[in-house]
């Protein structure tokens, strides 16, 4: 996560959308939800450059529907 928003910072957004994607990936194996939303989160943000806006929200719908995360 923290490359990813250092990535993220200095412009480098194709890279930041990799790491974010791998922090993704890193929280699910450690079984933390909220640090999966947040990162799965800050990966829409920044692909919103990249993406088109109807994607990007029914991405973030998608992350802020799973009970795991609505729990949290």
């Amino acid at each position: 996560y923290t490359v990813a928003q250092a990535r993220a910072q200095i412009g480098d957004q194709l890279a930041a959308i990799d790491a974010f994607a791998a922090a993704v990936r890193i929280a699910e194996e450690l079984g933390d939800p909220r640090a999966r939303a947040q990162a799965e989160i800050r990966r829409i943000m920044v692909a919103y450059d990249h993406v088109d806006l109807a994607e990007s929200e029914r991405a973030v719908a998608a992350v802020l529907a799973d009970p795991v995360v609505q729990a949290d």
